[in-house]
């Protein structure tokens, strides 16, 4: 009798035992865990939102800005707002060449115009062969004068040419064609005739610069001359 309440108080503590024991290598391996703060695992996940935001900002900015189209010589800047300056409206039907288009007006008057104080190289002239950089002025110019487009058009105080061409300066929004051909070395200043002589220094101006830089028609050296152009 008595060595079996032995026994059991025996067996009894070695249960204590071993329920420390398995207590004491829990509260180890616990500690031994290590704890990630709440706050810091929220301020990761904010930081990663944020840095997934830039790169779609950036992408998306990559996407919608387009590839500059603007010419690098940019016509010195005509202030139509300056002084009174009447202009008609009309919507390009065709370019001609370099310095001719065809406008029509409203009441469907349809003119053939021809560019105040500008001659470029002849491209459609009955008789004469297309002269060097002719294409390329008559291709700037339906750049510049996209067909079905609405301009404004500025009148010279003489109206027509021997040829009944109307004679004007064309403008889109702020922008004189006449002289940004000029500017561009696709026309030379030409027909500077009075009374329509109006911005003639700006143009002598612009073609100064566009000479100095020998570009287009300026490229070849005695190409362009007082009566027009001479390929050698």
């Amino acid at each position: 009798m008595q060595i079996t309440i032995n026994l059991k108080t025996i067996l009894e503590k070695l249960r204590y035992i071993l329920l420390g024991i398995i207590l004491l290598i829990t509260f180890i391996f616990r500690s031994s865990t290590p704890v990630t703060p709440i706050n810091d695992s929220k301020n990761e996940e904010e930081q990663l939102v944020q840095e997934e935001t830039e790169i779609d900002l950036t992408n998306e900015s990559l996407i919608e800005t387009p590839p500059s189209s603007e010419s690098t010589d940019t016509a010195p800047l005509l202030d139509p707002s300056s002084e009174e300056i009447e202009k008609e409206k009309a919507v390009v039907l065709s370019v001609i060449d370099g310095d001719t288009v065809k406008l029509q007006f409203s009441g469907e008057r349809i003119e053939t115009v021809h560019m105040l104080l500008i001659d470029t190289p002849e491209s459609v002239k009955e008789g004469v062969p297309v002269q060097p950089f002719a294409l390329e002025a008559s291709q700037r110019a339906k750049e510049l004068m996209i067909k079905d487009t609405v301009v404004e058009v500025e009148v010279g105080e003489k109206q027509y040419d021997g040829n009944g061409r109307l004679l004007a300066h064309i403008w889109v929004d702020e922008l004189n064609i006449n002289l940004q051909l000029v500017a561009e070395g696709f026309a030379r200043v030409a027909y500077v005739n009075p009374p329509n002589t109006k911005y003639v220094e700006t143009f002598y101006e612009a073609q100064e610069v566009a000479k100095n830089k020998k570009l287009n028609i300026w490229q070849e050296e005695s190409y362009v001359q007082e009566d027009g152009f001479h390929a050698n």
